[in-house]
């Protein structure tokens, strides 16, 4: 799966991860307990390059829908906290024991908001490599209406919220295929939602395009107050029958 449309918030965590590297430059001028006159500019400059490099490859990693990125970045908070826990205690320095723990809060808070917005409806389908398609909502069906004039296509829907959805086929065909990169290269489509007898309608921005099989992630934009009325209801309706958490 990759993504085709980064969200500016997830953008915008991706960006305060990036934050790091001025981090690890403090952490060198605490440690190194030299005077203002004579700062080790090489090398705070060498390991914030370091913290730059690494926490940018994996931002970039997570902003393309790269699950393990988040596992490896949570794995190297983990071992630089203990290492600057360890540090602060074998030189018995207050201020870099102090550093480490609000290292400690900046990574942890960073890190569980990069969690929660790589796991929004549109862009988590909720599939692991062992698994084959998403688990879908019972009797809830999609039609995808492509942005110009052609047959719309019926899909069956993993994930659906407030904020948008995940839709879906075990079919291969072509028709899917082109209605979906339709969407992508317009940068929208309509989505009809059917569920018993109710049906709504959202117009949506493709965020997320599945690498084997059809399907993909949408984010509902453009709705008015009416609209977000209707599709508050829905999945009201929904999670009232414990299909929407």
């Amino acid at each position: 799966m990759r993504i085709v449309s980064v969200p500016f918030t997830l953008n915008l965590a991706r960006t305060v991860f990036l934050l790091s590297a001025p981090w690890a430059a403090a952490e060198v001028l605490i440690a190194s307990r030299a005077p203002w006159w004579r700062l080790p500019y090489s090398g705070m400059a060498s390991w914030a390059g370091v913290a730059l490099v690494v926490t940018g490859g994996l931002g970039a990693a997570m902003v393309r829908g790269r699950r393990w990125a988040w596992n490896a970045s949570v794995a190297v908070a983990t071992i630089w906290t203990l290492l600057s826990g360890w540090l602060a205690i074998r030189t018995r320095l207050p201020s870099l024991g102090y550093f480490t723990i609000f290292l400690a809060i900046f990574l942890i808070y960073t890190l569980l908001w990069l969690r929660h917005e790589m796991g929004r409806s549109y862009l988590d389908p909720r599939v692991r490599w062992y698994h084959g398609l998403p688990r879908p909502i019972p009797g809830l069906v999609c039609e995808l209406a492509p942005p110009k004039e052609g047959p719309a296509v019926r899909f069956q829907v993993a994930r659906v919220d407030r904020e948008g959805a995940i839709v879906f086929s075990g079919k291969r065909e072509g028709a899917m295929d082109q209605v979906l990169r339709a969407a992508v290269t317009a940068r929208g489509a309509e989505l009809v939602f059917r569920y018993r007898t109710d049906e709504l309608r959202c117009p949506a921005r493709p965020t997320l395009l599945f690498e084997r099989g059809t399907g993909a992630g949408f984010c509902f934009k453009d709705l008015g107050p009416d609209a977000r009325k209707n599709l508050g209801d829905f999945i009201e309706t929904l999670r009232g029958e414990g299909y929407v958490e």
